[in-house]
């Protein structure tokens, strides 16, 4: 089976996002750019070692980010701004959506390229030319989240 690819307009629509995201306050931390968007944050311990996930109820108009209060600050920020990419790229219907990367392997990699421009600081000691496919990208991303 061959890897989906991103496209080039997918790319630009997703940094369109990111920018238009980071824009709209001085902190960039993922918290507070959660906060603006006004999507509650839930930290709580989760079964199965779930990093995270996003409960988004279009009727509602309603988004919370539960994040698992098992894992470390730093890792918190990075499944904040993981599912902060779901809720503005897929924000198509009703969802529970789960970090994991085995799980849609293209909405997650479109989700962890959010990361990567969000947090930019996560990617400091690799090189795009580490990644050779999306499975390795989402991988990557999964083994930068650590369980207290």
């Amino acid at each position: 089976m061959t890897e989906k690819r991103l496209t080039k307009e997918r790319y630009m629509y997703i940094l369109s996002k990111a920018t238009e995201l980071l824009t709209l306050s001085n902190n960039k931390h993922p918290f507070a750019l959660a906060k603006i968007l006004n999507v509650q944050i839930r930290l709580a311990p989760l079964v199965d070692n779930v990093p995270g996930f996003l409960e988004n109820s279009i009727p509602n108009h309603s988004a919370t980010i539960y994040i698992n209060s098992l894992i470390d600050s730093y890792s918190q920020k990075i499944v904040c701004a993981h599912e902060l990419g779901h809720l503005l790229l897929h924000n198509a219907e009703d969802s529970y959506q789960l970090f994991d990367a085995d799980i849609n392997a293209i909405s997650e990699f479109e989700a962890n390229l959010f990361v990567q421009l969000l947090l930019p600081q996560v990617f400091a000691r690799t090189s795009t030319k580490d990644f050779k496919t999306i499975s390795d990208f989402n991988k990557f991303v999964s083994s930068q989240i650590h369980f207290t």
